[in-house]
């Protein structure tokens, strides 16, 4: 019975809505952020990271980075007798 009741207000503390809102120096609303939308804020905000690195990485490709110094030859280019 017990642990029942906490997993009940567990729920209901869970599905609570929350809102965030932002005033200005007035004190007049200027935007809310509610609990529905934040994750439409969180996926935009993560495909917005993603096309900032593929493009990143389309206009800095690999193939015009200078070419590396070539190691040195492992035998000595001189042999002697």
């Amino acid at each position: 019975m017990k642990q029942t009741k906490t997993i009940t207000q567990l729920e209901r503390t869970l599905n609570t809505s929350w809102a965030v809102r932002i005033y200005d120096y007035n004190q007049r609303l200027m935007c809310t952020l509610t609990s529905a939308r934040s994750h439409t804020l969180l996926t935009s905000a993560i495909a917005g990271l993603v096309m900032a690195i593929v493009g990143l990485t389309l206009t800095h490709p690999a193939s015009r980075m200078p070419a590396t110094v070539e190691s040195m030859p492992t035998a000595a280019p001189l042999q002697l007798d």
